[in-house]
């Protein structure tokens, strides 16, 4: 795997397959076996050739030795009829090798599949609010005001950390000087992951501008974490309907935090599945958010990302290779343009 990674030829594929924005084509063994290992050998062979390193080295996988000696951690989770997955995150939560004290918050928003009453069998912290009451940025300050430590991760209901070392990859870095964490996401083993969301989801140009300032780098709360003394200078906005984690990192920023770490060992599952329904409300979300931090999206923006030949690059992949397999998928480089240009312009709550 190194030697392929070093040769010439697999650097021009990769320099042509960066510019189109599609990793498919410097792994094309991927379609014909979706395999977390040789992705996870392939990624660790690249960051090897590339130089890059971690701020955070240490333990990456379980039994490892040495793990570090760490201020109390609080894991701050949203939830809203979480069922099953949410168990098995609070199972793999509360089993992690981490030399400190560790707590579990739920901020729940009005659940009536039993997730409203886990802290009767998990040892967590239950906070409860109404359903009507729920905005992204209040329920995720809700959580960080009622945790109590020092450093604080939160990660999506239906994030699931894939070792017992996910929670130490996630948090050292901040005890070496780093203000926000970003750890990694993978598509869940045991289903078929949404076709675009392994392709650059957010593939249209809002946000590309608040990128840029903030090195390049998009806070996500599906799986991060932060110092304590960052989140009280730089909250998520009690009225933030949606995309409270770029309002933090704003907030962050301007109150002189700027220093972010991509932490690629703190890993676990996530995933959606759309209908086309519930993708182009999801887009729309995230056009209301970006306008929450004064980033526009106009007409010509939505147009230019239209006619992306990327996009039907992907696509035609897809296609090819049986990958896309559902309506949602399908129209998805249409939905998400519009959607998003519907939810900046034009939308004013969210929509769940």
């Amino acid at each position: 795997m190194r030697a392929i990674v070093a040769s010439r030829p697999y650097r021009a594929v990769a320099g042509f397959a960066a510019r189109l924005g599609d990793i498919d084509l410097i792994a094309p063994y991927y379609y014909f076996c979706n395999s977390e290992a040789f992705w996870a050998g392939f990624r660790e062979a690249q960051d090897e050739y590339r130089g890059v390193r971690s701020m955070a080295p240490g333990p990456t996988r379980s039994g490892s030795p040495a793990l570090p000696e760490l201020p109390p951690v609080s894991v701050v989770i949203l939830t809203f009829n979480g069922g099953e997955v949410v168990r098995r995150s609070l199972d793999a939560i509360l089993s992690q090798k981490i030399d400190a004290h560790v707590e579990v918050v739920l901020v729940d928003s009005g659940s009536t599949d039993g997730t409203e009453k886990l802290d009767e069998t998990y040892d967590i912290r239950m906070v409860r609010i109404p359903n009507e009451r729920f905005k992204y940025g209040y329920a995720r300050n809700l959580g960080f005001r009622s945790a109590t430590g020092d450093f604080i991760a939160t990660i999506s209901q239906d994030f699931v950390p894939r070792d017992d070392c996910w929670l130490v990859n996630l948090v050292r870095p901040l005890a070496s000087g780093a203000d926000m964490v970003q750890g990694h996401a993978l598509p869940p083993p045991e289903r078929r992951p949404f076709y675009w969301e392994t392709r650059r989801f957010t593939f249209t140009r809002e946000g590309r501008e608040f990128r840029q300032r903030h090195n390049d780098f998009s806070l996500s709360c599906v799986n991060m974490a932060t110092r304590r003394e960052v989140w009280e200078q730089a909250d998520f906005g009690d009225e933030t309907p949606m995309s409270e984690d770029i309002f933090f990192q704003k907030g962050a920023f301007e109150k002189g935090f700027t220093k972010t770490i991509q932490a690629p060992q703190a890993v676990g599952y996530h995933g959606h599945t759309y209908s086309v329904g519930s993708l182009f409300r999801r887009c729309e979300n995230e056009g209301l958010g970006w306008r929450s931090v004064g980033e526009r999206y106009g007409f010509t923006d939505m147009l230019l990302d239209l006619g992306q030949p990327a996009s039907y690059a992907k696509l035609a992949i897809g296609l090819v290779t049986g990958k896309i397999r559902t309506v949602a998928e399908l129209l998805f480089i249409w939905i998400r343009p519009i959607a998003v240009l519907k939810g900046n312009r034009f939308n004013y709550a969210w929509k769940r």
